[in-house]
């Protein structure tokens, strides 16, 4: 998740009950689920957390196999809806050397960009890269995180055959994020 460097890895709140192991409503939800309620194969309706059922609690939380039985309710941590800023970074090579050049660069930036406190995805095909980070606050709560982010970005420009081009936008909510970025996506930021 986008959010995980501030939250640790979270589940996708369900719209109707889901299947323990289905990959495309269960995420890895170790970090911020407190309680979930099951139907056991036997039909048994049990509660786990930490504290009843704990190794069942475990198994649904990423610790085992699928098939465990069917969620019908979840406990989660639930975190305050900040202020975000994000950062949109294209960086495209003309060749597959320019491209390899390019994310060295990007590995050798990657650890201060993290430590600096963005989470986000950056994919990368092509000969492209394609980066959206997040940090927290608007300007980031750290002091570091737009010049770790500005290194990376100016590293790239000096990079023979690339062109990068970066846009910093703030929001005001992750809400406002999400929104902008994979609802109505008219904005073309991400």
């Amino acid at each position: 998740s986008i959010l995980s460097p501030f939250y640790g890895l979270g589940m996708q709140p369900p719209l109707t009950a889901l299947c323990v192991g289905s990959s495309s409503h269960f995420l890895a939800g170790v970090d911020n689920v407190l309680q979930v309620t099951v139907v056991l194969p036997n039909a048994s309706y049990v509660t786990a957390n930490a504290y009843q059922n704990q190794d069942l609690f475990w198994a649904l939380r990423g610790g085992g196999a699928p098939s465990f039985g069917v969620v019908t309710s979840l406990t989660y941590k639930t975190h305050p809806n900040l202020p975000y800023t994000a950062v949109f970074i294209t960086a495209t090579a003309n060749s597959t050397a320019s491209f390899v050049e390019l994310m060295t660069v990007w590995n050798q930036n990657h650890n201060a960009i993290a430590d600096a406190g963005w989470g986000g995805v950056w994919p990368f095909f092509d000969n492209s890269l394609f980066a959206t980070l997040v940090a927290q606050g608007t300007p980031p709560t750290k002091p570091s995180a737009l010049p770790a982010v500005q290194a990376f970005v100016n590293a790239s420009q000096t990079l023979p055959g690339v062109n990068v081009t970066s846009l910093t936008v703030p929001y005001q909510s992750f809400y406002e994020f999400y929104f902008d970025n994979l609802v109505d996506t008219s904005k073309g930021h991400g």
